[in-house]
């Protein structure tokens, strides 16, 4: 069985803060891992199907733009992305997409888990999810707004 290609779950709402794509586009590139752009609008008040098809029609609309920019940035570092858009809460969709793809490495989000705050220095988070004997071992690190500050060289 041909091993997949490790993927970068890149969690956000309807806006994509610059900075943080162009952290995960340079990440996916020298780890040589696919990007997976989730876009997250929880709506609580959706209740049937037909609503909800209806929202996730509705919030493509928005981000169609902001996922084409990604797309042709990633292509032109020889990143695959791929989009999915969701109106569940956060941890619904990521507990989704990870299940639906178990080739996710990590997590960048543009959120703080619950019970977490973050302050200007560090506001993205990056969860890496590594295979282990007995379960999987998750490990959460802050990160600032700029890929390049800090880690020059």
């Amino acid at each position: 069985m041909e091993n997949e290609t490790p993927k970068i779950l890149l969690v956000t709402g309807r806006e994509l803060p610059e900075d943080l794509g162009k952290y995960a586009l340079k990440m996916a590139q020298r780890l040589d891992f696919e990007v997976i752009l989730l876009f997250v609008d929880h709506q609580p008040q959706l209740r049937d199907q037909q609503d909800r098809r209806a929202a996730v029609k509705k919030l493509e609309g928005k981000i169609e733009g902001i996922a084409a920019r990604f797309s042709a940035q990633a292509w032109e570092m020889g990143v695959r992305v791929v989009t999915v858009v969701h109106v569940d809460e956060e941890s619904v969709a990521v507990a989704e997409v990870c299940a639906e793809e178990p080739a996710i490495a990590m997590i960048l989000s543009d959120s703080h888990p619950e019970g977490e705050t973050g302050n200007d220095e560090q506001r993205y988070r990056l969860r890496v999810i590594r295979a282990e004997e007995g379960g999987e071992s998750r490990e959460s690190l802050a990160i600032g707004p700029s890929p390049d500050q800090g880690a020059q060289g």
